[in-house]
């Protein structure tokens, strides 16, 4: 498949996202379009590649107005529901920054175990990326 029909079919997974049930939350929007796309066969390392261009062609500056992270579902399979959606919640508040969330997922994802919410907090306060008392 030629480069301008990838964009074609990463645009309309985009769109059909949105469109869909989860159309007001852009993580899970995102993350199920990183899953659909995974699931016809393209590479994460291709999916990045082609919402670079895709941004680049609607004339935004990528490095400077917006940046993506595609997260691979291996970096996340150890958090239980609950930390996911609490690791994901606190980052988009800005509670914890790119940096401290890139750290997060380097420790949960060398865990041998799942990791709840409690467990996160616990982790979240051992590194210093969080203080006690924000959680309470």
């Amino acid at each position: 498949m030629n480069s301008d029909k990838k964009l074609i079919e990463v645009l309309s997974e985009i769109v059909k996202e949105f469109i869909g049930p989860f159309g007001n939350d852009v993580e899970k929007v995102e993350r199920k379009v990183v899953e659909n796309l995974l699931d016809r066969g393209y590479e994460i390392s291709e999916i990045n590649e082609l919402l670079e261009k895709l941004f680049k062609l609607m004339n935004i500056d990528f490095e400077k107005e917006i940046k993506i992270r595609v997260i691979n579902p291996e970096e996340i399979s150890n958090l239980k529901d609950d930390a996911r959606e609490w690791l994901f919640e606190i980052k988009n508040m800005g509670i914890i920054n790119e940096d401290d969330f890139e750290r997060v997922l380097g420790i949960i994802s060398s865990s041998i175990y799942k990791i709840d919410k409690n467990e996160l907090e616990k982790i979240l306060k051992r590194e210093k990326l969080i203080a006690a008392d924000i959680l309470n």
